[in-house]
Order: structure tokens, then C-alpha cells, then sequence
């Protein structure tokens, strides 16, 4: 969420992010499907529910957000959602 708000605060007109399944299929906003580079765990992300990847640090103390939380957040702003893998050069 704070990479998004300093987004909008230097002047970006819309938010684009990539979305991934929990275990528990809610889907989250995170770029890699592995945990290991972007936070303080490891592993995939769709090895851990919601609620356990809400508990990680994904940088300055940030949680991984839920879609409906972003979506809720900024719904002001226009948002380009990506479906995990869709991407070029991602990977599920």
C-alpha cells in the first residue's frame, strides 16, 4: 500500500500490480510466486492462507495486501489488475 500511495503522491494517474492465490484462494497483491526476494519469509505464495501472508513483512513493515483491500483502498483510482503469470516473463 505505501508503494501505491508514493505512486500517486509523485504523480502516477493509475496503480498496476500483479495478483496471486493464497492457499485459501483469496487472492493478494504480489508480484512473485515465491516469498523469498520481496519479504522476510520463503517459499510460495500459495503455500500460506491470507491471514498468515497478512503477517509478513513485504518491506517497511508492510503486510501483503488482499485484492478487495487494494481495491477498497483505491477506489478512486484507476487500477490495472494482472493475473499472476500473465505477464511477460512471469511465471505461476
Amino acid at each position: 500500500m505505501l508503494a501505491f500511495e508514493q505512486a500517486l503522491a509523485a504523480g502516477a494517474d493509475a496503480l498496476e500490480f500483479d495478483v496471486r492465490l493464497a492457499a485459501d484462494g483469496v487472492p493478494v497483491v504480489i508480484h512473485d510466486a515465491m516469498l523469498d526476494r520481496t519479504t522476510d519469509a520463503t517459499g510460495p505464495v500459495r503455500g500460506r492462507s491470507s491471514v498468515e501472508l497478512a503477517g509478513i513483512d513485504a518491506g517497511r513493515g508492510q503486510p501483503i495486501s488482499t485484492l478487495d483491500e487494494v481495491l477498497e483502498h483505491f477506489r478512486a483510482t484507476p487500477l490495472i489488475v494482472e493475473p499472476a503469470g500473465s505477464g511477460p516473463g512471469c511465471r505461476p
